[in-house]
């Protein structure tokens, strides 16, 4: 026995995106960005990001460690 209430008929809300830390929406092919932090985390973040970027608004970009952080371009 699950210790979940299963309800029927819930809506669903409509998913937000609010404004991002990163400027995604300035850039133009070949610009890029820097995010000091730690590499393997802070890419795997702003992969995610950047994939959400690309299903929202067909934009494409790529990431890199760097010392010290992340660079991420934009390729599209």
């Amino acid at each position: 026995m699950s210790k979940f209430e299963v309800e029927k008929d819930i809506e669903i809300p409509a998913k937000r995106h609010g404004p991002s830390k990163y400027p995604w929406a300035e850039m133009e092919v070949g610009d890029s960005f820097f995010v000091e932090g730690p590499a393997p985390k802070t890419q795997r973040c702003l992969a995610v990001c950047a994939g959400g970027q690309r299903r929202r608004h067909g934009t494409r970009f790529t990431t890199r460690q760097c010392e010290n952080g992340v660079r991420v371009w934009r390729i599209e």
